[in-house]
C-alpha cells in the first residue's frame, strides 16, 4: 500500500466501494497482458478506511439489480484468463492499454440474478479448492525436498 497526498476531489473521484470492480487498463508486460480484474470486498473494506487506485486501473461501478458483482467479476477474470482480452490490447513504448471501447462494447451472457449467484458461488468454490490443492502440493513439494536434501547429505535417519 502506497501513501500519498492527494487532493479531495481525485479522492472522491477514485473513491471504492464494496462490489466495485478494479480492471487494469495499462501496464502489463510483454509475459502479462492488462486485463487483470479485482473485486472490493466486505474483507478488503474492514482493513483500511478507504481504497483508491492510479490512473494505470479503472474503476467499474455495477447496477446490482441487474448483474451480480460476483458473477461479473468471474466471467471478467475468465475472459482475461483465456486471453480473450489480448484482442483488446494495443502496445505502445513497451506498455500495454487495454482499448476500453472494445472491452466494455463485449457481450456478457446475463442470467437471471439468482442465476448469476450460483454460477458466481460455484466458480468460486473450484477457484478456493484450487487454491487450497495448489498450497497443499507446494507443502508436499518443499517437504520432498527437505527429505531429498537429507538423503544427499547423509542426514537421513528416516531408514534406520
Amino acid at each position: 500500500m502506497k501513501y500519498r497526498l492527494i487532493n479531495d476531489i481525485k479522492l472522491s473521484i477514485t473513491n471504492t466501494k464494496e462490489n466495485d470492480l478494479l480492471i487494469e487498463k495499462s501496464g502489463g508486460s510483454q509475459d502479462q497482458p492488462v486485463g487483470r480484474i479485482a473485486i472490493i470486498t466486505k474483507n478488503v473494506i474492514k482493513r483500511t478506511d478507504s481504497i483508491h487506485y492510479s490512473n494505470f486501473v479503472q474503476k467499474i461501478k455495477i447496477n446490482e439489480s441487474q448483474v451480480s458483482p460476483s458473477y461479473l467479476f468471474c466471467f471478467l477474470k475468465t475472459i482475461h484468463s483465456i486471453g480473450l482480452t489480448d484482442s483488446m490490447q494495443s502496445q505502445t513504448n513497451g506498455i500495454r492499454n487495454l482499448i476500453m471501447s472494445n472491452y466494455f462494447s463485449q457481450s456478457i451472457p446475463l442470467p437471471p440474478l439468482q442465476k448469476q449467484t450460483a454460477i458466481a458461488k460455484h466458480i468460486t468454490a473450484i477457484r478456493n479448492q484450487a487454491k487450497q490443492l495448489q498450497q497443499q502440493a507446494q507443502a508436499e513439494l518443499a517437504q520432498a525436498k527437505k527429505q531429498v536434501e537429507a538423503m544427499i547429505l547423509g542426514t537421513d535417519n528416516s531408514n534406520v
